[in-house]
């Protein structure tokens, strides 16, 4: 495997030669000239081994013999020039050490070329050998503002012809920039690129919470002191605390003050934050994934809709009462009064019209209520009363146990499951302004139902607090909270299926600066969080203090109760068939009246 890789940087080299960026340096095994330096190469070697060597020479006057250590190390070697400087990381393995020759002293154009190479890996390793330096410390403060200002950590000076100071100096970026004497003779007893972030020596670190539990919480304890919660925050904290370094907030903390994740992550843009209390989407296809951490986090992404509620006793009777219901009664109604009075005309030749349309016997056989039957000899019309009979009792049971059945259990509104049932619905979903742009045209198919909302607190006050007026948008771990806390109710409030689920693999990072010293360290304590599950805990610790603060509650807001009075509302479609028939009944005096009073008239 390590001679496949070989050959494969070898090639690549070979090709970037060809084309003239840079010159690759032989192979060679000659006399050992100069013992130290290629000890010290060994050294570094062994520390931490390394794929190639990239060598910077300042000026072409250095002695072939002067650097001869280089060409004896048995590794790949690549010789860079100012002015054919490139980005190795996007062509090659990271894992490199940089030789930059330096005579005199160090120009600002070779520091500018390094910074190009070592692009988005500046805490490679960097070995300076430096000659004929006139003035040491002038020397070494130059270097370091250079290296602050690139955010280079990993640095080892050697001044050869320094016969009055030790000649290896090493680079320690913390609590500041500043160079610590290496004594030569007891290299065995220290390595030469220390993991410097292991500690940090209380360097200060600006952060900054946007207050969304349950990423973040804070809160005021009964003293008054400010409190810090939820599974980013802790990492942050962790993270201060293993590697030794402080944290100081971007600006005072204010609670009950929620900020868009979007609004920190572009403070850490322009280098205002260090490490966020945050976290920002890992997307591909963005130049600033480079620049994130691990992947802390991977989540979904879905719509929230208020779960589907037991009808009201008023929509129970308006369903009891519906078309259904009096289309049966009419069917029965008229074909038993047709076969009445045919049977009436035929056999005995009596017709009456106000039998077909309103017959004393038929209609309340058809409610399943006693009528008085003809005194006939005909059989067939006995027949008629038995079949009568059976279908009233037919309809008076099923509407009587249907509607005990819909009063003691009521059925339930249609779900929403679909984006389409959101379509087709009265509901709103309320989602965050700033959360659009992210969202691309996931949401066109419901676009009409949606409304927009720029207040960060309030969207989460009213998410968290379960107001069903509306449905929103939320992520797993979100939504996990709201399952905590709805888990005791007795009918839950807010529901979501897969064909709901906006998108299903989202990868959350924590967004650093460009070039970070901090993304070694933090990925480092990503993995182990992994490893020991701290975050599922981190989780639980914050659902409880928002249940001290009674942030949330788990008392059922819609508890199960027993039997309830009913009321005159209850019985609305009840009141409204009544005063129907009502009408209807002074209707036909009124005509029957009328009719009277006509005929009286015409018989005179």
């Amino acid at each position: 495997m390590c001679a496949f890789r070989f050959k494969v940087i070898a090639l690549q080299a070979l090709v970037l030669q060809q084309l003239g960026f840079y010159k690759v340096l032989p192979f060679n095994v000659g006399d050992n000239k100069s013992e130290k330096q290629n000890q010290i190469l060994r050294d570094i070697y062994e520390e931490h081994p390394f794929d190639t060597i990239v060598v910077f020479q300042a000026i072409p006057s250095i002695q072939e013999e002067n650097i001869e250590f280089v060409y004896q190390f048995p590794e790949p070697k690549i010789l860079l020039k100012k002015d054919s400087a490139f980005a190795y990381k996007k062509l090659y393995n990271s894992d490199i050490l940089l030789v930059i020759l330096v005579a005199e002293h160090m120009k600002t154009e070779l520091m500018q070329a390094v910074a190009r190479t070592t692009d988005n890996m500046r805490q490679a390793r960097i070995l300076i050998i430096a000659w004929n330096i006139e003035i040491v410390e002038e020397f070494q403060d130059n270097l370091i503002r250079m290296a602050q200002s690139y955010k280079m950590t990993n640095i080892l000076l050697q001044l050869l012809e320094s016969i009055d100071s030790p000649n290896l100096y090493q680079l320690r970026p913390y609590p500041s920039y500043h160079w610590l004497p290496m004594d030569d003779q007891s290299s065995g007893g220290f390595a030469y690129f220390p993991q410097h972030w292991r500690n940090m020596q209380q360097t200060s670190i600006v952060t900054y919470v946007n207050q969304m539990p349950p990423a973040s919480l804070i809160y005021e304890d009964d003293q008054g002191n400010i409190k810090l919660n939820g599974y980013v925050v802790r990492l942050v904290l962790l993270f201060a605390e293993h590697f030794n370094a402080s944290l100081r907030m971007y600006e005072s903390l204010k609670t009950n003050s929620m900020i868009h994740f979007m609004s920190i992550n572009h403070l850490v843009e322009q280098n205002l934050v260090d490490i966020p209390m945050v976290m920002d989407i890992k997307e591909w296809t963005s130049p600033k994934w480079i620049h994130s951490s691990a992947i802390y986090r991977i989540e979904q992404c879905m719509l929230i809709v208020p779960c589907a509620q037991a009808l009201s006793i008023q929509e129970v009777f308006s369903i009891l009462l519906g078309a259904k219901f009096f289309v049966t009664l009419l069917v029965c109604f008229m074909t038993f009064s047709l076969v009445h009075c045919l049977i009436d005309y035929v056999l005995e030749s009596v017709f009456q019209f106000s039998n077909l349309m309103l017959s004393d016997k038929i209609l309340p056989g058809t409610l399943g209520q006693s009528f008085g039957a003809s005194k006939s000899p005909w059989r067939s019309l006995k027949l008629i009363y038995i079949l009568l009979f059976f279908a009233g009792l037919n309809i008076s049971t099923q509407f009587s146990a249907t509607m005990n059945t819909s009063l003691t259990s009521p059925p339930y509104h249609k779900q929403i499951k679909t984006l389409a049932d959101i379509a087709n619905s009265p509901l709103k979903i309320r989602v965050l302004k700033d959360d659009v742009a992210l969202m691309g045209g996931v949401l066109m198919p419901i676009f009409r139902s949606v409304i927009f909302s720029d207040n960060v607190t309030e969207y989460d006050e009213q998410r968290l607090n379960f107001n069903t007026t509306t449905g929103y948008i939320t992520t797993t771990p979100h939504w996990q909270m709201l399952n905590l806390k709805q888990q005791y109710f007795s009918h839950k409030a807010f529901c979501t299926y897969g064909n709901l689920t906006l998108f299903r693999l989202i990868p959350w990072t924590i967004l650093l600066q460009q070039q970070s010293p901090y993304r070694e360290p933090l990925n480092d304590l990503i993995h182990r969080v992994h490893d020991f599950g701290l975050m599922d805990a981190w989780l639980y610790s914050t659902f409880k203090d928002l249940l001290k603060l009674i942030v949330i509650t788990l008392r059922d807001p819609n508890p199960k109760t027993g039997a309830q009075t009913l009321k005159v509302e209850d019985l609305y479609w009840a009141w409204i068939v009544v005063v129907i028939g009502l009408a209807v009944g002074s209707a036909i005096f009124v005509a029957e009246l009328y009719h009277n009073k006509h005929y009286k008239k015409f018989s005179d």
